[in-house]
């Protein structure tokens, strides 16, 4: 009787680190409502959609402090009110993540998040996700003094994780995301339903970028044959 060989499943990188918003969770929405809030009751001003997806990524303080420094302050505090407020009502997980990250897991990746946002902000978020169980090591805008496209955060979450920079991968939805990856050595794949248009993306000429959950599991791991 014959029997056929199985080969497991195998992660791509012996890495993975996910951006959050816009890539994890269903965010960008609420993100470009929240700005638009803020510039109004501080300013009594908004500004173009466009421009506000080009920020998301960024250290949030870092983003105000070049764009109005004089009420940087204000207008950190005041987004920072409305946002965490209302983020339990307002974002959702994307559909597939948690299954994604399982997957990841059970194959023998190492998975981390990387985020901009605060440790509050990133631990909401990860529950929203249903992926606060699964995912110890979160590197926030509090970790590191230097945010993306700096490689700091990603650099720390590899060390972390104990993998090398050019054995992982950056998963993320903004061009900020891409050229933190490059910057940290590191492979990147684009996610096309965040702050980017795919040919924003694909201008930063990351490793690949994919349409959906599934497309990104495919590319993350070596399926069983």
């Amino acid at each position: 009787m014959n029997s056929t060989a199985t080969t497991p499943s195998a992660p791509v990188w012996s890495g993975v680190v996910f951006d959050l918003d816009g890539t994890l969770i269903d965010s960008i929405p609420f993100i470009v409502e929240t700005f638009q809030h803020t510039f109004v009751e501080v300013l009594g001003i908004t500004r173009q959609e466009s421009d506000i997806r080009s920020w998301i990524g960024q250290s949030l303080r870092e983003c105000y402090e070049r764009e109005y420094p004089d009420r940087a302050a204000e207008l950190f505090e005041a987004y920072i009110a409305y946002n965490e407020a209302a983020q339990r009502q307002r974002i959702v997980g994307f559909p597939g993540v948690r299954g994604l990250v399982e997957a990841l897991i059970a194959a023998g990746a190492k998975v981390a998040v990387a985020t901009s946002k605060r440790l509050v902000g990133a631990q909401i978020g990860l529950e929203l996700a249903q992926i606060d169980d699964l995912i110890a090591t979160v590197i926030t805008h509090d970790d590191t003094a230097r945010h993306k496209p700096f490689p700091d955060p990603l650099l720390m979450a590899c060390d972390q994780l104990g993998v090398d920079p050019a054995d992982s991968v950056y998963v993320g939805d903004a061009v900020v995301d891409i050229l933190a990856g490059q910057a940290a050595g590191m492979s990147q794949i684009g996610v096309n339903w965040g702050a980017s248009q795919a040919g924003e993306l694909l201008a930063a000429e990351p490793t690949a970028v994919v349409d959906s959950i599934g497309q990104l599991q495919s590319r993350l791991i070596r399926q069983a044959v």
